[in-house]
């Protein structure tokens, strides 16, 4: 199945990069096709981010929910996006068009969907 993995990235270190791969890792090992806006992003997204948030936020804002809006069949929500408005946002974007919206469960050894 196409997900998009949604989550927080403000304030946490790297972006919560460390986090996406690590769930990317573990969606694609169950037959999933991730997109993972966390390895979209470049150095100098990075850096532009950091000058300019709201700029950078907003290009990859529409580069991601064009994916959820024509690739997606679901969304994949990371502990925490309840925190995060860009995640808040993409799930009632999946919810208003129909996907499914799963939940990513963080465990000791590993993670489980619900």
């Amino acid at each position: 199945m196409k997900v998009y993995l949604s989550g927080p990235m403000r304030g946490i270190e790297d972006f919560n990069r460390e986090e996406f791969a690590k769930a990317t890792r573990w969606l694609q090992a169950r037959g999933h096709k991730v997109f993972n806006p966390r390895e979209m992003d470049t150095p100098d997204t990075e850096e532009r981010y950091k000058r300019d948030p709201l700029g950078v936020a907003r290009e990859c804002f529409l580069r991601e929910t064009h994916y959820i809006c024509t690739e997606a069949e679901a969304v994949v929500c990371l502990s925490g996006w309840q925190e995060s408005r860009g995640a808040r946002a993409e799930r009632a974007l999946a919810e208003a068009i129909g996907l499914k919206v799963w939940y990513l469960l963080k465990l000791r050894e590993g993670y489980d969907l619900y």
